[in-house]
């Protein structure tokens, strides 16, 4: 996974994140945890790879 990627992951979950608070949408916000764990999964894995 590159960084663009990581980084695209991050911001689609911070758009769908807003956009879930502004509409009230209780399923938009959960929604956009999965982009975020996506994001974390592969911080970790990415900050792994550079320390091993």
């Amino acid at each position: 996974m590159s960084v663009t990627m990581i980084i695209a992951t991050f911001v689609v979950g911070l758009i769908m994140l807003i956009l879930g608070l502004v509409i009230k949408n209780k399923w938009l916000k959960i929604l956009s945890l999965i982009p975020f764990a996506i994001f974390l999964f592969a911080l970790i894995r990415l900050l792994g790879f550079l320390f091993h």
